[in-house]
This record gives structure tokens, sequence and C-alpha cells, in this order.
């Protein structure tokens, strides 16, 4: 909901990442030149969206690597072996522009994203975890029961789904503790696990409604039992709903506006990060100062 109303990346960040990982899941399957092909255009679109997206097309790398070298595999063909290698090397020839950037933010002190590194990094494994639970610990305590019943009966019925939810939520936490990715880490560079974290625990869900409707007779038993824990579940996430929309937003449409009446000839606009520039170029319009530019320090020389 927060970045939805805020406009910004995550939401694509997410919808192209199971997007790619739908494609991979049905190239693996066919084994097709076209499915592969897709794959790739998808996962080069969202490294584009946002860096972090190299993440998951890191656990779908590692998976293909797996899935055709272990012995008894699927690849039983030269060409099919290379077709997965041929794809992920299409995906680096896409993002090559991007490379310089992303060497730049690696090896630079403020990382990626413009922020200095964080020690409490293993700490943002908990943090997100709560933030997909409602944005509380009550809500942690919920879901995590229902995750643990979900999985356990993934575990059972179906093993192999289990395994790759599993990667799909705990190795892209893995790849940023082992990787020297420089960056501030925030629960949102995750999100595009959230849907598969959401998804066990709605398998969970749908087990506890069963086991209590039981007892009862069985429409009746499972109505109430569903209220109860959907009521529950949104209990829990309310307060958070409420607390965004309850929140001050930062209104730049006002406040560029305003620096574009007061500023004059001579004068200078200072802007500290270089991603808030461009909303206030976007906002301001038909001013002036768009014709000068900005210099080392952030500032806006008007013409």
């Amino acid at each position: 909901v927060r970045y939805g109303q805020e406009a910004r990346m995550y939401t694509m960040l997410t919808f192209l990442a199971l997007l790619s990982l739908y494609l991979f899941v049905r190239a693996v399957r066919d084994g097709t030149w076209g499915r592969w092909l897709a794959f790739a255009l998808a996962a080069a679109a969202n490294l584009y969206v946002h860096l972090f997206a190299l993440l998951p097309l890191g656990v779908m790398g590692l998976y293909a690597g797996w899935l055709f070298l272990r012995p008894g595999g699927r690849a039983r063909s030269r060409d099919e072996a290379w077709r997965p290698a041929a794809a992920l090397a299409l995906v680096f020839l896409l993002f090559l522009p991007m490379v310089p950037y992303l060497l730049r933010g690696l090896g630079g002190e403020l990382g990626l994203g413009g922020g200095a590194p964080s020690s409490r990094n293993a700490a943002i494994i908990l943090d997100t975890l709560r933030l997909w639970s409602g944005g509380s610990d009550a809500g942690l305590a919920v879901y995590l029961p229902l995750l643990a019943l979900g999985a356990g009966w993934l575990a059972v019925r179906h093993r192999g789904l289990l395994l790759a939810a599993l990667a799909w939520v705990i190795l892209p936490f893995a790849l940023v503790m082992l990787l020297p990715f420089g960056q501030a880490l925030r629960a949102r560079y995750f999100i595009f696990a959230l849907p598969v974290y959401l998804g066990v625990a709605a398998c969970g869900l749908c087990l506890a409604i069963d086991w209590l409707a039981r007892p009862a007779r069985p429409r009746a038993g499972a109505l109430l039992a569903g209220l109860l824990l959907v009521g529950a579940m949104a209990a829990v996430s309310a307060p958070s709903l409420a607390a965004f929309y309850a929140e001050e937003k930062q209104n730049w449409r006002d406040a560029s506006r305003l620096v574009v009446q007061q500023a004059g000839p001579g004068d200078v606009v200072y802007v500290r990060h270089r991603y808030h520039q461009v909303g206030f170029l976007f906002y301001a319009g038909g001013w002036a100062g768009q014709a000068g530019r900005w210099t080392t320090d952030n500032v806006r020389l008007l013409p």
C-alpha cells in the first residue's frame, strides 16, 4: 500500500521479479529458446527498475546452475544445458550500460543507494519479517505460527515447492550478508519475496481454519473459524495501515512551486540528494532554472 501510494519503484520491482520467476519456471519446464528469451528480457528490465533485483536474479541463477549441473539433472543435451547460460549472458549484456554505476556504488563509501552501510545487517531479517507481518510484534506473533503451519504442510505434500519458497525468501538475505553490497539495507529492498511469504502463511491460515472447524458443523464451523482468524490478522495489520494514512506526507509540489516563486537571478537552489533533484525539477514546471545545471555539491545554478 505504501509504495503503491507513493508511486515508488518497489511495486514494479515485485511485479517484474514475480514475472521473471514465472518465465524462469516455464523456461525450465519447456526448455525453449523463446521462454528463455522472455525470462532474460523481464530480468534485465527489473535490473533497470532497482539494482536489488540482482537478488532474485541471483537466486534463479543458483537454481539454474544446480538444476542443470547436478548428477541426473535435466540437462541431457549440450544445447539444453547452454540455454539458461545464454539467457543469463543476455541479461548481463542488456545491463552492461549500468555496470560502471554498479561498480562505483559497490566501491563507494555510500553504497548503491547513497546511504552509509549499516552495522545492523543481521537485524534486517527480523525487521523485514515484522514489516511483512503487519508492522508490529503482535502481527509477527500471528503470522509466524501460520507460516510454520503452512511450511509443515508443504514439507509433507509439496517438498519441492517448499524448497523453492525457502530459497526465494532466505537466499536474498544470505547473499547480502556474504557479498559486499556496501549499502545500508532496508526491509523494502526485499519486498519481491513478500508474495511468497504471504502465500505460505495463507496455506497455514487455510489449515488452521480447517482444524478449528472440525469440531463444529462443517459450513458453520469453517465460516466462524475463518472470520476469527482473518479478523485477527486484520486487527494486527490495521494499526500500521492507519498510521501510514495519518502521517504527514512531504508536499513536493507546493515546496517546489514556492522555491520557484522566491528564486531570482543570481540565486542558487540546493537539493541534498540527487534523486530529490529529479522530483524538484518535475514539479518546478517551466521554471527558468530548468536551463541551469547541478554542480558537484548539488547546487542548481540559475542561468
